[in-house]
Parts: C-alpha cells; sequence; structure tokens
C-alpha cells in the first residue's frame, strides 16, 4: 500500500502503529514533544514535523494517540494546531471522554476537516502483534476512506455508526478489562494459596470457559512477577480511563459496582508507588492482601 499518514503522538501506541505502516510501504509523517520518540520515528524511516498542522499538511490521514484531553484540545486548537490545516481526515484514537471527543469535532467543523472517533482496544503487546481492535464511528463515506489504512495496524476494525459510539463502546471494553484484570489476579492468587502451580492453572483455565483475554494476556506477567516499565500500558494512564468510565456510568445513569471496587484496587496499587507498571500489578495488591507479600 503506498501513500501517506500522519501520525500525532508517538508514544507506546503510535510508534507501534509507524512501525507497521513503514513496514506496508506506507509513508509516515508524525510529530511528538518528546525528543526521543521524533529521533525513533526518523530512525525507522518516518518524516519528522515541527507541528501537528504541518503533519495535516503532508498527509491526507492523520491519526492521534494522546494521552490527555488537554494534549487532544492543544493539537486540535493550539498554536500550529490541526484547525488550521485544511482538508484532512483526523482519525481519533485516544481514550478521551465523549466531551472531549465533541469539543475536537466542533473545533474542526468548517474547516474543511472530517473527524472519526476511533478509539482502539488492547495493549502495546498486542499492538505489537496487529492484535487490535478498532471502534470506528461518524461518517461512513469518511470511514471507509481510511478502512484499509486501520487494517493495517490491527485486528478488526468496527464501524459503529454515529459520531461518539465508538469511546462508548471503548469505555464498555475498558469497564471489563478493568474487571477481568482483577478477576485473573484474584484466580492466580487462589492458585498460590491452594498449591496449585500457577502456569499449569493458567494453560488448564485458557482452555475453558473461565478464560479471559486479560487472563491471557497478563496471567503470564502476573505469575511471573514481572509488570515492565511500561512499555505495553502504565497504571498512572489507566487511572484516567477509570475516571472517564465513572463518569460515564454516572452521566448515562447507570451503575457498575464491581467495577467501583475494581477501581479501588488499581488506586491502592498507584498509591503504593507502581504507577509506571503494567496494569497487571494490581496482582501486586491481591497478592499483598493475601498475605504472599510476607511469605515472599
Amino acid at each position: 500500500m503506498s501513500g501517506t499518514v500522519g501520525i500525532i503522538g508517538l508514544g507506546i501506541m503510535g510508534s507501534i502503529f509507524a512501525r507497521h505502516l513503514l513496514a506496508a510501504g506506507v509513508q509516515v509523517v508524525g510529530c511528538d514533544i518528546d525528543p526521543a520518540r521524533r529521533v525513533e520515528l526518523a530512525a525507522a524511516g518516518g518524516s519528522v514535523m515541527g507541528s501537528p498542522r504541518d503533519v495535516a499538511q503532508a498527509a491526507p490521514v492523520v491519526i492521534t494517540l494522546l494521552p490527555s484531553e488537554l494534549a487532544l484540545d492543544e493539537v486540535v486548537a493550539g498554536e500550529g494546531g490541526l484547525a488550521g490545516a485544511g482538508a484532512f481526515v483526523l482519525v481519533e484514537c485516544s481514550t478521551m471522554s465523549l466531551q472531549a471527543k465533541h469539543q475536537a469535532a466542533g473545533r474542526l467543523a468548517g474547516t474543511g476537516a472530517d473527524i472519526l472517533d476511533c478509539p482502539i482496544s488492547g495493549t502495546g503487546v498486542q499492538a505489537a502483534r496487529k492484535e487490535l481492535s478498532f471502534y470506528a464511528s461518524g461518517r461512513a463515506e469518511v470511514f471507509a476512506r481510511v478502512r484499509d489504512i486501520l487494517a493495517l495496524v490491527g485486528r478488526d476494525v468496527f464501524y459503529l455508526g454515529e459520531f461518539g459510539n465508538g469511546t462508548k463502546t471503548k469505555l464498555i471494553s475498558n469497564l471489563l478489562v478493568a474487571i477481568h484484570n482483577v478477576a485473573a489476579a484474584e484466580a492466580i492468587t487462589l492458585a498460590r494459596r491452594a498449591g496449585i502451580d500457577p502456569e499449569a492453572m493458567l494453560r488448564t483455565v485458557t482452555a475453558g470457559a473461565g478464560s479471559s483475554r486479560m487472563l491471557e494476556v497478563r496471567g503470564p506477567m502476573m505469575i511471573a512477577g514481572s509488570y515492565g516499565t511500561g512499555e505495553s500500558s502504565r497504571l498512572d494512564v489507566f487511572r484516567k480511563d477509570l475516571a472517564v468510565i465513572g463518569a460515564f456510568c454516572t452521566e448515562v445513569g447507570s451503575v457498575a459496582p464491581v467495577f467501583g471496587l475494581c477501581a479501588q484496587l488499581y488506586q491502592s496499587a498507584i498509591a503504593q508507588g507502581w504507577e509506571r507498571l503494567d496494569p497487571g500489578a494490581v496482582c501486586k495488591v491481591i497478592e499483598g492482601m493475601a498475605g504472599l507479600a510476607e511469605d515472599g
């Protein structure tokens, strides 16, 4: 596939997207506030641009993968922002509140740009394996223009209708991720306390009805007690997602008692100084509650 795609935000996901696109023969232009990330893109064969506006003026399709709502607003409406770039398609893949997504769309209205709300489901490890799911929402004709690009970096590309439905679906998905991480941690801790080899348990349970994607993905790191240094995902970033999910539940008048209990365990993990570790480190909290930390 030929053509040019822009990426704004070259962190864990953005850098992986860039590598997949470059490997597929797509030219990649990008920018990031972190100099090391810009060097990494150039070393991989991409072109570094000076501002978000420069990226959009060089690429008809721009993907944003940003850490906060403030960053999104700055990229869209700040100095050198996308709002002055003219005609292009913005594929907004960050996990943000619905309000932030609609604000970005409003700032681009009338500028000639189109926007899709297109959050992703999956970890950095899954991204490296092209196992991500895209939850795209917005105008169908705009989605049709970018679907093949998204298919180069993910496994599933879903179109969910009107703008905002992608974020709603992602928040539901992340609610389950939050719960399933804790459930996996509880199962592994129980296996240890019961004298069952955790690795044997993992092989057995993931083959049966009790499995979950998080048990498969994060179970091995929980067993090893190795949660990386944020190369896949980070608790401090996931904390932002937890807050957005909680606010979304309140906004639509739903209840999530199990999620609420799990959110407290993640907050405990952060309070204990593990904020830069993968969210699977919530297992350390469960182990501590079960006395395994004291047992060594």
